[in-house]
């Protein structure tokens, strides 16, 4: 056997060169490249042995495997089948049988694979747009799909099955006859702008008719089949009364207020390293691991229910919210399991703080929908948390609720496994609340780190930032995730060359301590961070234009801000900066910050939780977006 790692990831080299005829499958290249250098990261910090192959030279490392005698121990191959040719797929499926490597396909389509394979399909993509515009209160969905491919095909199919399912109106629109019948994603693209708003209108209005809807209604939604159509429904319709959403999440639907559903990329990236560990271990694995879309919930799909489509549940009363952590006496209809939070330092006083308005804004819809929530918080101490836990639980499970809402547990002792066997035995329903992550197989609301990141890196390009650094020296998932969120808005950007540069590469400090530091202290740690990463930002291609330092937080941005002034630098002329949780000192010092959605979580899980009480089927995951508060420190002078 050749020497060969024990993993081999295959990477199409090519797939960030510049490629105008073909921006749709040019996008694909880069997200799946972006994928593909996660999943690289993963297995570099497991510790596990790698090399990356490029796709186009994977059948002379075929034949140079099927030439070796077969090792004891076989790689691991990751490919990516939408990248392989027939005849190299076919290879790869022969190899796979016959004991010479181990394969794992990451899938972006629906047919069936003969390897081991994880990835998303489109027609559960379609079903999730309609089970949201179904429950969100509209009566007639509307899909709109100017031009044939598989994928469209695929999402089409999902819609109309959930929206026969709901008994709610549906029709698929496209291109029948004509030149315009044979169009793909990149001849639509490639057309002028009037050219596609003459098409879209044609489908729009035949739409319409055979829906039955006498013009524009508010009760209509359409569903574009990507987010760059919606745009242009956007621009063609821009007083439509109904609502409009899209897929794939792209920097433009947030630029637009677009709802999106998105592909869970960052989750298949991290079940894919799980898998090939398994692999590695000797596991068999599963034929096919599906992972479910996510919903971005933004304004344009939002809509009161009519109250004449679905009666007020009756449900039954309680008496006050009893204490914190005792016994529930009277029969409550829904549990709010909450975790008391320190406040040691003003990392954690404001991340309490946040955390009492989700709190209060969820209180208050249950509130008017006239739904009782008993409240049992166990409080952060250090003797014995998991056994606090277990005795909250059985206090909710003994009071006989029906939808049990737990809040800010992430990173805390494991909740999912105190409620499985009453929910396996539909006594309750659990709802995940949480501002940083849900575990994949949990239903969840969440804070949209990721959509933070895009939102600040897209706003940075817009201004004509070219050169980004994202100063994130934080220990945690979320910071991680808003910085790999904002290079993949670069990568999916076509505002000429940029670069964004994550600095420090291995993150060692941790904020609550951060928090408990006095300025001088912070702005001694931050300042060789800052200055390394501008270093090594100047070596990188890019067009011409002044650093922009995207700080993790407010008040990491808070800090470089004053090392700014004491170098005698100023914001827009020398360096733009931008920073995360919009602190209200953010404001005042004029730096430009991206908010976090707190009241509208908390209103979201009330309407959430209300839908769980009748019975309705609600997305695996929703994603709340964050707002863009542009100030003078992103303003180019």
């Amino acid at each position: 056997m050749p020497s060969v790692a024990p993993v081999i990831v295959m990477d199409r080299r090519d797939g960030d060169q510049p490629n105008v005829a073909n921006v749709a499958t040019r996008t694909h290249h880069r997200r799946m490249a972006w994928v593909r250098e996660q999943l690289c990261e993963r297995l570099r910090a497991s510790g596990f042995r790698f090399e990356v192959r490029s796709s186009a030279d994977c059948s002379s490392l075929f034949a140079e495997l099927t030439s070796s005698t077969v090792a004891a121990t076989p790689p691991v191959i990751v490919a990516c089948e939408w990248e392989l040719q027939p005849e190299q797929h076919e290879q790869l499926v022969s190899l796979h049988r016959h004991g010479v490597v181990r394969a794992v396909m990451l899938s972006v389509s629906d047919a069936e694979q003969a390897l081991p394979t994880i990835g998303f399909q489109h027609a559960a993509a379609g079903a999730e747009a309609a089970r949201h515009c179904t429950t969100a209160g509209f009566l007639r969905l509307l899909y709109c799909a100017p031009f044939a491919a598989d994928w469209s095909t695929a999402r089409a199919a999902g819609l109309l099955a959930a929206a026969r399912e709901a008994g709610i109106a549906a029709g698929c629109f496209g291109p029948e006859t004509g030149p315009e019948a044979a169009l793909d994603h990149a001849a639509y693209l490639a057309l002028p702008a009037t050219a596609r708003s003459a098409l879209l209108q044609r489908l729009i209005q035949r739409g319409m008719a055979t829906l039955g809807a006498v013009g524009a209604e508010p009760s209509t939604v359409i569903i574009a089949c990507n987010d760059r159509v919606a745009v242009d429904l956007r621009l063609l319709l821009p007083d439509f009364p109904g609502g409009l959403m899209g897929f794939d999440d792209d920097p433009v639907a947030a630029t637009h207020d677009l709802t999106s559903i998105r592909p869970p990329l960052a989750e298949l990236a991290r079940r894919a390293s799980e898998l090939i560990i398994r692999q590695l271990s000797g596991d068999d694995l599963p034929t096919r691991t599906a992972l479910p879309w996510e919903l971005v919930l933004r304004n344009s799909t939002r809509r009161q229910r009519p109250s004449t489509t679905q009666p007020r549940v009756e449900l039954p009363s309680a008496s006050a919210t009893p204490l914190a952590g005792s016994v529930i006496q009277a029969p409550p209809t829904v549990a709010l399991l909450c975790r008391g939070l320190p406040s040691l330092s003003s990392v954690e006083q404001t991340h309490a703080g946040r955390i009492e308005r989700i709190r209060l804004s969820f209180l208050a819809t249950m509130a008017r929908a006239g739904v009782t929530v008993s409240e049992v918080m166990v409080e952060h101490t250090d003797d014995d948390p998991a056994k606090r836990l277990a005795q909250a639980a059985d206090n909710i499970l003994a009071s006989g609720v029906h939808v049990v809402v737990v809040q800010e547990f992430e990173g805390g002792p494991p909740v999912a496994p105190l409620f499985a066997a009453a929910q396996a035995a539909g006594r309750i329903q659990v709802l995940y609340c949480e501002t940083v992550g849900v575990a994949a197989d949990q239903v969840g609301i969440i804070h949209d780190q990721g959509a933070a990141g895009s939102l600040a890196a897209t706003h940075c390009l817009r201004q004509g930032f070219r050169r980004l650094l994202f100063l994130n020296p934080f220990i945690g998932s979320w910071g991680r995730d808003r910085a790999l969120s904002a290079r993949r808005a670069l990568l999916l950007s076509s505002s000429g060359r940029s670069a964004l540069l994550i600095a420090p590469e291995q993150p060692t400090i941790d904020l609550v301590l951060y928090g408990r530091l006095t300025s001088a202290q912070r702005e001694a740690a931050i300042a060789p961070l800052l200055d390394e990463g501008l270093n090594r930002l100047k070596a990188l291609p890019a067009d011409s234009s002044i650093p922009m330092v995207l700080a993790a937080t407010d008040l990491v941005a808070l800090d470089v801000l004053r090392l700014m002034r004491r170098r005698g630098l100023q914001m827009g002329v020398d360096l733009g900066l931008l920073g995360f949780d919009d602190l209200p000192e953010a404001e005042a010092a004029g730096l430009t910050s991206v908010a976090p959605p707190l009241e509208t979580m908390g209103s979201e899980t009330g309407r959430l939780v209300l839908r769980l009480l009748r019975h309705e089927q609600i997305s695996k995951r929703t994603c709340l977006p964050w707002t863009l508060m542009p100030r003078t420190s992103t303003r180019r002078v």
